[in-house]
């Protein structure tokens, strides 16, 4: 056997060396000791060479984990196919632990208050990356923005822009040589002083908002009048705070360092000054040494998913988050979502505790990164925009009961009549298990069969369950269909230190119970302190006052905050900042009810018509692969958020003539609701609210009159709060949580391939060097003290490393990033591309026909362009910009170019100019485009229809906007499903058919203005919605119901009847058939048959 060895200096190793065994082989030669960085090939920096990169990388892509036994038998194949200079795997651990310790993401261990341990990936490294990362730093904003009525990003909003503390917000701005800091008086060009408390952008300049000062001249000293607040650009600063300290007296003004207090009105009272000390300014200006500070808010997300690939279920509850400040079509890309933390036995408050240690630390100290793009040092604050996660962990990191309890609005104090008066959500009240269920099972007791799914409640359920009258109806409605008091952050604290003192008194576990109840909230966290002082108290023996005085030395013994850590969150009110999640409260809610209740209203009999219409339909423009009905309709009850945004976008059109004409209203009201939601740039903030409120309020008129048994889904409110949210967060798909909810696969695939006995630790380090794999083929710039400037001579042990210094000494020589090996890696792959999560680059497709054989030819050529100037080829399709892929015979928007309103027409064909430079495209040059006619006339779909008129038009290709939508209009045709397809199984062709829809004229198409991609260009399309009195339509939906309820009761009294008549006739001619069950009647008999009237 022969030994190699490699030398290692001891300060990048816990051990002095690393030595590598090998056994001979026939495919593999020994091979000499080489070195182990860069020395031997510097284009592959910071890796020794080809092979160690490519093997460090592959360990770490986030999609494609390795075991360990994987990992062997990859460097086993690479040796094999004779590659000399393979590293063994246990030498490329040892490395890629080098450069992790170096430059990576660290990993802390914390021990939770419930004595669990759990790791968390360190909050700070992952924002230094990101800002030393040239793929990310570039987009993210740390100011808020004032962009009047449009809105696309969450920097734009009211919580950023007005609300956030200004603590946790840019403190500086640099005009000119000087840094004017927050709360530090300021000398305008006018002559006027002021002192600064916000920092945003408006267009491409920067402003502030101020507060004027006043000179007291008999105090000599400053007053800050905060009532009176206003604007100004930056650019009319002057005179910073530390100029202002030794120039005061030359000025003739008294001293700025001396501020007397603040008034809050004209007439009220000087209060205190609390916001710094005025002889030393803002604190951070001592911090940042000369250095700008700057804002990180995050979306912060928890969830829980199940770390096995089987049905068993494994729960691992995780934290994620992304920057707040990323533009809205960059913020759900998996590149920039990263992990925390993860654990199958810690709850989310627990490791909620030791995230929120992190965040207040850099709140509180900073956060020093290297800006790639200002390319100095910086210092970042870290905050938390809002809490995202579906509802019952939305109520959860909120202290609130939960959507089954009496209260089940976590915003607001909307009530449940039909609730319990006691006990709340989740496990009994004893355990100390937090309650984080599924949000499937989101009613307030009521069956999942709704309205019409036909699944009656258990027989025992209905003995004790009294049916709700017409008005308990209408009134639960009503109840339902208006937002209550508001929730209030102070309050619920005040609550929660009430419940925790109730319980700590003897006998007080039933009392502190109620209050829960009546308070509609459950701190998951204190709970496990109360639950030890019940089990604690129910050993007692004694009179009240010895259980008291033992009790209390148990008080002595708890830590001082037993409360959820969330209330330490700095200017975080988690009733307020956890927006409605639109994937679990739409598709997963409304879509979802609604989808097996229609599934079951259509019946056996007409479940192949569904099937078929479905398996018919072009779902292309929508971006979507064809569907397969039956899936859709045989698995209703098993589906996923992403069938039903395809069941959002189609429904209309699949169930016109199956489903009852309330049943239908609602469906259209809610496909006329979504496109409103999922739009991702809103033009007008105050006309789209009002829009979105509007259709918030149709739908559930439209679900009212219906039938008001859906309002026993709390969502049917939750919803009403959404309007509020986007004014204060942005269009609600920047906190829709799909790409988080995707993001779970990463935490099961490392589950799946660890060893499972450390799986918070396992996952976390899995995911912080796929970080560091991340930012290194990013480009990122990081930092290796001990490579960068070596000092060792040929022996090891005289290696020195360099001192150490203050982060804000540190220069761009200091920073280093990949060579141009790795780069050439990223460059030519885009497997590996899309494995960090960056974009592929689409092809275009193409013909060669003869010019003079095009319609583009016959249209335009002959007097726009001479076509023998130029050669072209036709193409079958391209990508837009937007990445739909759209094909000749395909609906598009397009814009001419002399105005910005769009028109819809149909693409005739596709040319590209053939030449050295147009050939490298994947642009078409032209597109000839046959302009479409949109009529208002009414139709069953309350959309407008679409005919293609004999005008056509030659568009450029950043003149097309997006692909429609445009389904038949086969409610008006009666169209049937008697064409047959050929079905292919295992990609072969059987004789095998299945039916498809036989399209009567098909001409007479409608465009569909439910398609949710695109939404915003297609809206203004959409029919006005119609008028329906909500108390009508309530006391409408009622009535339906009680009669209903009339109709199955006598129905089921008819058959009971039927059954005790027709028993005894039965029994008597054939005495061996036992005697019926008790209300079921005979299903032997025929519908006609004359026993049934008897």
């Amino acid at each position: 056997m022969k030994v190699r060895r490699y030398a290692i200096h001891k300060s990048w190793l816990s051990t002095n060396n690393i030595a590598e065994r090998s056994q001979p082989s026939s495919f593999a030669t020994p091979r000499p000791p080489r070195p182990v960085f860069w020395e031997e090939d510097p284009e592959w920096f910071p890796w020794a060479d080809r092979y160690t990169c490519v093997l460090d990388v592959m360990r770490h892509l986030p999609r494609t984990s390795f075991t360990l036994r994987q990992n062997r038998i990859i460097h086993w194949g690479m040796a094999a196919c004779g590659l000399s200079k393979v590293p063994s795997p246990y030498i490329v651990k040892n490395i890629q632990d080098i450069l992790q310790s170096s430059c990576g993401i660290k990993t802390n261990r914390y021990m939770g208050a419930f004595g669990h341990p759990y790791y968390v990936n360190d909050l700070a490294s992952i924002i230094a990356q990101e800002w030393a990362n040239p793929l990310v730093r570039p987009h993210i904003h740390t100011r808020p923005e004032d962009s009047g009525q449009r809105l696309s990003d969450a920097y734009q909003a009211n919580r950023w822009l007005d609300e956030l503390d200004s603590d946790l917000t840019d403190q500086t701005a640099r005009v000119g040589d000087y840094d004017f800091y927050l709360f530090e008086p300021a000398l305008l060009r006018s002559g006027s002083y002021v002192m600064p408390i916000r920092w945003f952008d408006r267009g491409d300049q920067l402003f502030t908002r101020v507060w004027s000062l006043t000179p007291h001249e008999t105090q000599n000293g400053w007053i800050v009048n905060e009532y009176d607040c206003f604007e100004v650009a930056a650019a009319e600063l002057s005179i910073p705070f530390t100029y202002l300290k030794t120039s005061y007296v030359n000025r003739g003004v008294p001293d700025v360092t001396r501020i007397l207090g603040s008034l809050l009105s004209p007439t009220g009272g000087l209060q205190p000054w609390i916001k710094t000390n005025p002889s030393e300014g803002n604190r951070w200006r001592d911090i940042a040494h000369g250095h700008r500070v700057m804002a990180f808010p995050i979306w912060l997300y928890c969830d829980d998913t199940s770390g096995n690939l089987s049905k068993r279920w494994n729960k691992h509850n995780s934290f994620l988050f992304t920057a707040a400040g990323l533009p809205h079509d960059m913020v759900h890309f998996e590149y920039f979502v990263h992990f925390l933390c993860t654990s199958n036995i810690a709850p989310p408050l627990e490791m909620l505790d030791g995230i929120i240690d992190e965040i207040n630390a850099a709140q509180q100290d900073g956060i020093w990164a290297w800006d790639c793009v200002l390319e100095e040092m910086v210092v970042l604050i870290p905050s938390v925009l809002a809490l995202l996660g579906d509802n019952p962990m939305q109520s959860e990191l909120s202290c609130h009961v939960g959507l089954n309890g009496k209260f089940f609005c976590r915003s607001c104090f909307v009530k449940d009549p039909d609730a319990k008066e006691t006990g709340t959500s989740g496990p009994d009240e004893s355990s100390n298990a937090p309650y984080s269920g599924s949000d499937s099972a989101s009613g307030s007791g009521a069956n999942f069969s709704g309205a019409g799914s036909g699944a009656p409640p258990p027989t025992q359920a209905k003995s004790k369950t009294k049916l709700p009258s017409m008005a308990e109806m209408a009134d639960k409605a009503r109840a339902f269909l208006k937002i209550h008091a508001k929730r209030e952050r102070n309050k619920t604290v005040d609550d929660l230190k009430t419940i925790f003192t109730t319980a700590s008194q003897v006998g007080g576990q039933t009392r502190s119970k109620k209050l829960k109840t009546s308070f509609g909230i459950k701190d998951a966290h204190q709970d496990h302190f109360t639950d030890m002082i019940f089990k604690f108290a129910s050993g007692l023996r004694g009179n009240v006052q010895s259980k008291q005085s033992k009790i209390d030395e148990l008080l002595a013994k708890l830590p001082d905050n037993i409360t959820s850590p969330v209330w330490r969150v700095k200017d975080l009110d988690p009733h307020r900042d956890t927006p409605v999640e639109i994937l679990h409260v739409i598709l997963l809610g409304f879509v979802k009810y609604f989808w097996r209740d229609a599934v079951a209203r259509v019946g056996k009999k007409n479940k192949p018509i569904l099937i078929s219409r479905l398996d018919s339909f072009d779902a292309a423009p929508l971006g979507l692969s064809p569907l397969s009905g039956n899936t859709l309709v045989t698995y209703a009850g098993s589906l996923t958020g992403r069938d039903f945004r395809v069941i959002a976008q189609v429904a209309p059109f699949v169930l016109y003539d199956l489903v009852p004409g309330p049943c239908f209203d609602a469906w259209l009201a809610l496909s006329a609701l979504i496109p409103l939601v999922w739009q991702p740039v809103i033009i007008n903030l105050d006309r789209h609210v009002e829009e979105i409120t509007d259709a918030i309020h149709h739908f559930l008129t439209c679900t009212a009159r219906w039938t008001p048994r859906w309002f026993n889904k709390p969502k049917f409110h939750i919803i009403l709060h959404l309007p509020e949210h986007i004014r204060r967060f942005g269009p609600a798909i920047l906190f829709a949580t799909e790409t988080f909810e995707s993001f779970n696969a990463l935490i099961r695939s490392l589950s799946v391939n660890s060893n499972r006995q450390a799986p918070s630790k396992d996952i976390a380090r899995g995911f912080a060097h796929a970080n560091r794999i991340r930012h290194f083929m990013s480009g990122g710039s990081f930092r290796l003290p001990h490579l960068l400037r070596p000092q060792a001579s040929a022996d090891t042990s005289e290696y020195h490393a360099p001192t150490q210094s203050h982060p804000n000494e540190w220069s761009l020589a200091d920073f280093r990033s990949i060579g141009a090996g790795p780069r050439t890696l990223l460059r030519d792959s885009d497997d590996l591309k899309e494995n960090l999560g960056l974009p592929r680059v689409a092809e275009i497709t193409s013909k060669h026909p003869p010019i003079e054989s095009t319609q583009a030819a016959h249209q335009f050529f002959q007097q726009n362009v001479q076509a023998d100037q130029y050669s072209y080829r036709t193409c079958a399709s391209f990508v837009i910009q937007n990445g739909d892929k759209c094909a000749v015979g395909n609906w598009v928007l397009a814009r001419r170019p002399s105005h910005s309103e769009t028109f819809v027409a149909k693409v005739a064909e596709i040319l590209q100019i053939v030449s050295m430079f147009a050939g490298l495209s994947t642009e078409p040059s032209f597109v000839l485009v046959q302009i479409g006619s949109l009529s208002d006339q009414p139709n069953d779909y309350h959309m407008p229809s679409l005919v293609a008129s004999q005008k056509f038009a030659l568009v450029q290709y950043d003149s097309i906007v997006c692909t429609v939508s445009t389904p038949h209009n086969c409610a008006a045709n009666a169209c049937s499903t008697s064409d047959q397809h050929i079905v292919y199984w295992e990609r072969e062709k059987t004789d095998t058919t299945r039916p498809r829809v036989h399209h009567q004229n098909p001409e007479d198409i409608i465009l569909n203005t439910s398609q949710m991609r695109d939404a915003i260009h297609v809206q203004p399309w959409r029919a006005p919605l119609p008028a329906i009195d909500r108390e009508q339509a309530i006391l409408a939906g009622a009535r339906a119901e009680v009669d209903s309820r009339k109709k199955r009761t006598a129905h089921t009294s008819s058959r009971n009847t039927i059954s005790r008549a027709v028993a005894p006739i039965l029994q008597s001619h054939s005495p061996y058939l036992p005697p019926p069950a008790t209300g079921v009647g005979p299903s032997f008999l025929p519908s006609g048959s004359s026993s049934l009237r008897l």
